[in-house]
């Protein structure tokens, strides 16, 4: 880049910033510029984080175990153990490398971080120890002259340093995402699954039991080999003794690339399966509590952890590996190991297990005091993140806490307010008092051992969840209930969860259905990560509403309360969930939040207590051993003698029936009283009373007996506005006010029928069959004749939609789908390179003013751009069709391809037309158009619709001629100025124009 003129500098205010430019010096020895950007984490990074270290544990489960098993079993068989190590190949993108020579890019890179490092000498000091540490272990080794195209690739690295003072750190980074020509070497590289465990998991395995073991694999990349083919791609500049610049290439994996977690993970992994044979114990370890290079896990007894010690020292240093800083609350169980393997916590503070503080000679778990707590800017939404989010509880030990901070920073949220403004005083206020109770985590202690007693000592092992919600947060708690042999119970925080209501407002019912969701979810998570035996496992809840929902059928609530109770259900048992009094629910204090001072030591041994005399009482009240008998008692109503829903003839119930009632009448009359021969009219019509009336019993009874009781309908009725009322049988009928007209009773007051029932239908269909199958008005309005339904219309259309008669009669044949259009009508080309082309006609042209001849038109049109061309031929044969072809060739251009119709199947075509094709010698055509290479294509036999393109323009052009010519002779004039106006006709459909339309 050259400098710019100084005489020329100037400066530009642009949307990010000022930039300083001018002309360029020209005639002036370029010089090289390099820019570092030191970009920092984004706030929605840190957001991100934030909220995944508080949804372990309650995250709905997802199956992605599959995702990775190609990798996995790729890596699995190209894994070599020689000489006491594993050497890998890089895991390339499919296709292979194609990388450009970065070298002078990698050179510039170096130059800018000795320029850094020359600024500080203890820096500088630190990175060349650690490079010459690469050198003298053979991590790093001299890069040959020769470099395979499209493999090599220089790697630019930089320092990242960790820790202060005596304890700081260097580590150096090789930039596997520096770009040079639009790649990086990491785009080059599959990523590969992510193989770590949760890491929840990770500390509930590390807390089980009463001795807890940490140690890590040391320098964990760095002792797995590079194959030597994939080396070249991780070359890297750096100064020889003689300060010259020299090419290099790593031998391990290291840090910066993409893959680098997932060979390294996958290789201990590997290196554990295949030796589950022969040391299973340490083999499990480390697949199941190994959290990349770390391994916490717990011991039973200090004989088992010494145990363990040995076989997990053999079992890595197999594969190359080698665990140190190995720490115990129990220094015995360390003892067989030399004292360069142990360490004590730094400067006195307690030792970091997997990001938690663990004090081990008392073996709990603290915090300490986060650092930056003052930055630069005051008081804002950036700040209230930052802070928030630097007090690392996975557990949930202050989340009665923090869930204070997510209230306040979700209050900004919906104020919109930007990340830099100053927070309003009524949030500054609460959060600068939340801020101030910092100095107090030291003083929260958790005991590291959930199971602190031997477990054979162990008589009842229990899981305990616990949940509340308010209006701004809800929550759940889980405790481990540890019932000794003999002696006191204990009772041991395992994990605890918040989360702030949604921004949507939600009734406290369903809020509290969330906090049991939360629930559900964590006992699940810490039932499994436990790997105990636990005995039983309650859920506990002080609100009725939820446990109501809980402990009955899903599928009776709305979606947003059956989604939630279905969930619950599949993780944990309802008989599982009870209820505890408001005041001895431990989970209180989640939903509402608390000061840390309040969670000091004797607080969480409070809310232990709680819980433990709440699960007290469970015990105490549960009868154990009480053998439970269950009767299923299975009532069955009568069924009824004639069933209207197995008739589909209305007509023939109303028969069955009035022989019934005949057979009655006769049963109790005398031999001259009886009836005999055909059914009669009455006898029907008294059939057809009695199934009205059943059908009104059943669908308006509540009406009935209210016209019945007080002659009225209830107020909210929806019988109501038609005035019904008994007539002397008993029947159901509009009201109104023709009584006193002279029409029938049935048409004055039509009987009431309900919509839903059978008989109402059945009656439909009859009168609907009688009508001859007449649609909904006129089925409706004749059987309105006699009943009256409500919401007749709609019913009247739902039973008719069922008519197999009608479909059968007005249904519409099926539409099948058009098969894609041929390449010559989709893709690009000269106009009328490929046409298709009919006839038309015939058409009677004046030839001059007193003659007139039969002419047929020739249409031509073009397959991709529906131009038009119209040809008149003069004669009736083969020169005829020649000769028109070769005028439209000679003002169009030369063909490609011509379509017309398979005439030879054409026997209804008109008489002309098929006089005009029998006088045509097809051979003598297609030789012709053959000879100046022109393909004729004929479409499918009885298949026009192959032709649709050009018949619907020779439709269009018969009914332009006939809307202005009529009877009128054509004239060459008229033919022309058709042919003008197709060929300006738009190509486009209409279409709705709103802001959506023009897209670039």
């Amino acid at each position: 880049m050259h400098n710019p003129s100084s005489s020329a500098n100037n400066r530009f205010s642009r949307r990010h910033g000022s930039i300083r430019g001018g002309g360029a010096v020209r005639n002036r020895t370029p010089e090289a510029g390099v820019f570092l950007l030191h970009g920092e984490g984004s706030d929605d990074d840190d957001l991100r984080r934030f909220w995944e270290i508080e949804a372990l544990g309650i995250a709905p489960a997802e199956d992605a175990a599959a995702d990775g098993t190609a990798a996995m079993k790729a890596l699995e068989e190209e894994l070599r153990l020689d000489g006491g190590r594993y050497s890998v190949s890089l895991p390339w993108v499919p296709g292979g490398p194609a990388l450009p020579n970065n070298y002078s890019h990698a050179r510039r890179r170096l130059l800018a971080l000795e320029r850094r490092l020359r600024a500080h000498e203890e820096d500088r000091q630190q990175y060349d120890s650690v490079m010459k540490q690469y050198f003298e272990e053979g991590w790093a080794e001299p890069a040959p002259e020769a470099s395979p195209r499209g493999r090599t690739w220089y790697l630019p690295h930089h320092a990242v340093y960790q820790g202060a003072g005596s304890e700081r750190k260097c580590r150096v980074v090789f930039d596997g995402a520096a770009t040079y020509k639009g790649t990086t070497l990491n785009r080059q590289l599959e990523v590969g699954p992510n193989l770590q465990i949760d890491l929840l998991r990770a500390i509930i395995s590390f807390r089980r039991l009463r001795v807890g073991l940490q140690a890590d694999i040391e320098k964990m990349y760095l002792q797995i080999r590079v194959r030597a083919e994939d080396r070249d791609a991780c070359r890297f500049l750096w100064r020889d003794d003689e300060q010259k610049i020299r090419k290099y290439r790593l031998t391990r994996v290291c840090f910066g690339l993409t893959c680098s977690p997932f060979l390294a993970m996958g290789t201990v992994r590997t290196h554990a399966k295949q030796n589950l044979e022969s040391a299973p114990r340490a083999a499990e370890e480390v697949l199941n509590h190994m959290y990349m290079d770390d391994l916490a896990t717990s011991c039973d007894s200090v004989d088992d952890a010494r145990s363990l010690v040995d076989q997990l020292s053999s079992l890595l240093a197999s594969g190359g590996f080698q665990l140190h800083k190995w720490a115990s609350n129990e220094p015995d169980a360390l003892r067989d190991l030399p004292m360069e393997k142990t360490k004590l916590g730094a400067g006195g503070r307690p030792w970091k297990t997997l990001g938690i503080h663990w004090e081990r000679n008392e073996d709990y778990l603290t915090f300490i005091t986060p650092g930056k707590r003052r930055p630069e800017g005051g008081n804002t939404k950036r700040q209230l993140l930052s802070v928030a989010s630097s007090i690392f509880d996975p557990i949930g030990c202050l989340a009665p806490s923090l869930v204070r901070a997510k209230i306040l920073f979700q209050s900004l949220w919906e104020r919109g307010l930007d990340w830099d403004e100053p927070l309003p005083e009524d949030v500054e206020r609460p959060w600068l008092a939340w801020k101030s109770e910092l100095d107090d985590l030291p003083l929260i202690r958790l005991p590291r051992a959930l199971v602190p007693i031997p477990l054979d000592h162990v008589k009842r092992i229990e899981l305990h969840a616990f949940c509340d919600a308010s209006e701004r947060a809800y929550g759940a708690v889980v405790y481990l209930r540890v019932e000794p042999s003999s002696g006191p119970t204990w009772m041991r925080l395992a994990a605890a969860k918040t989360r702030v209501a949604s921004v949507k407002s939600l009734s406290l019912p369903r809020l509290e259905l969330m906090g049991a969701l939360v629930a559900a979810r964590l006992v699940r998570y810490v039932h499994g990560a436990l790997r105990l035996d636990i005995h039983s496992l309650s859920c506990w809840s002080d609100s009725e509403v939820t446990l109501a929902w809980i402990q009955s059928a899903a599928n009776q609530w709305k979606p947003f309360v059956r989604n939630r109770v279905e969930e619950i259900q599949q993780l944990v048992e309802p008989t599982s969930w009870r209820h505890c009094p408001g005041k001895s629910n431990p989970a209180d204090v989640l939903s509402r939040g608390a000061a840390l001072q309040e969670l000091e030591e004797p607080l969480l041994v409070a809310r232990a207590r709680m819980a433990r005399r709440t699960a007290g009482r469970m015990a105490e009240e549960t009868v154990p051993d009480q053998a439970a008998l269950l009767v299923s008692v299975v009532t069955h109503g009568p069924d009824p003698v004639l069933d209207p829903r197995k008739y589909n003839d209305i007509e023939k119930l109303f028969r069955i029936t009035a022989l019934c009632l005949r057979f009655a009448h006769n049963c109790g009359s005398s031999p001259g009283d009886r009836r005999t021969g055909p059914l009669t009219a009455p006898e029907l019509e008294a059939s057809e009373r009695f199934w009205v009336r059943i059908a009104q019993r059943q669908g308006f009874l509540r009406e009935i007996e209210a016209l019945e009781t007080n002659g009225n309908v209830p107020a909210r009725s929806v019988l109501g506005p038609l005035d019904p009322y008994l007539d002397a049988a008993g029947t159901l009928r509009v009201g109104g006010r023709l009584e006193k007209s002279n029409l029938p009773l049935s048409e004055k007051h039509p009987a009431l029928l309900p919509s839903e029932h059978e008989v109402t239908r059945g009656l439909i269909i009859r009168c609907h069959v009688r009508q001859l199958h007449a649609g909904v008005s006129q089925t409706l309005f004749a059987l309105r004749q006699r009943y009256w339904i409500p919401r007749g219309r709609s019913r009247v259309r739902q039973v008719l939609r069922g008519c197999l008669q009608c479909r059968w009669a007005t249904g519409r044949p099926p539409q099948p789908k058009m098969a894609d259009l041929p390449a010559v009508r989709s893709n690009p080309a000269p106009a009328f390179a490929h046409v298709g082309m009919d006839f038309a006609g015939p058409l009677f042209v004046r030839a001059t003013r007193k003659t007139t001849s039969p002419r047929y038109v020739c249409l031509i049109t073009c397959m991709v751009s529906r131009a038009v061309h119209l040809e008149l031929v003069p004669e009736m044969s083969t020169v005829g069709v020649l000769q028109a072809l070769r005028r439209f060739m000679a003002r169009r251009g030369r063909l490609a391809v011509i379509q017309t119709d398979n005439f030879r199947s054409f026997e209804s075509a008109a008489a002309e037309l098929r006089r005009l094709w029998q006088e045509i010698d097809v051979d003598r055509v297609q030789r012709d158009l053959a000879g100046q290479r022109i393909q004729w294509k004929f479409i499918a036999p009885r298949a026009p619709w192959m032709g649709g393109y050009w018949e619907r323009l020779i439709r269009t052009m018969k009914e332009s001629l006939q809307k202005v010519l009529g009877q009128a002779l054509q004239s060459q004039t008229a033919r022309n100025q058709l042919v003008l106006l197709y060929n300006c006709r738009t190509t486009l459909t209409h279409t709705r124009i709103d802001r959506y339309t023009y897209r670039y």
